[in-house]
């Protein structure tokens, strides 16, 4: 049964790639400022339910119920760029998802240290960010657990970009 909802898990794990199963405090924000994400509390409840474990790569903290990433690019001119990350496993597998961009409407990470992917679309309805899976993450996502049932637009949760 576990196999059955690896894909889902796997899914709803990177959508938490800046969320909420978050660490002790340890890292403070820069002076730039940081992304603070909540995860949806329906993802939250399933992730904890089907066992993914996921951690957080420093600097990225703790901060509420959700996940503070500093900010080290320049806010001002719309360069908005994190340090830290998430990291994901299920059983034999981890990924991890870190130094996340916003560029645009699309928030990019590391894959493994490797090639930077489109992890999360964003949107922004009455004004709230909202982080949703892009299609390239389910991909890749499939690719490293070798499954094939991961799809773009699963809704991860919320964002908020606190600058000074």
């Amino acid at each position: 049964m576990r196999s059955r909802y690896l894909p889902v898990l796997v899914g709803l794990a990177v959508a938490a790639a800046l969320v909420a199963v978050a660490a002790p405090a340890s890292a403070a924000p820069t002076t730039k400022g940081q992304t603070v994400v909540t995860i949806d509390s329906g993802l939250a409840a399933a992730l904890t339910g089907l066992g993914v474990q996921v951690g957080v790569v420093k600097p990225a903290y703790g901060k509420g119920s959700g996940v503070a990433f500093p900010i080290v690019g320049n806010p001002a001119r719309g360069d908005i760029k994190h340090v830290g990350g998430l990291t994901l496993s299920a059983g034999s597998t981890t990924v991890s998802l870190t130094n996340y961009r916003i560029d645009g409407a699309v928030i990019t990470g590391i894959v493994n240290g490797g090639d930077r992917v489109p992890l999360f679309d964003i949107t922004a309805p009455g004004g709230i960010i909202t982080l949703d899976l892009t299609d390239v993450a389910a991909g890749a996502l499939n690719a490293a657990f070798g499954v094939a049932a991961l799809s773009g637009s699963t809704k991860v949760g919320t964002a908020v970009i606190q600058t000074p």
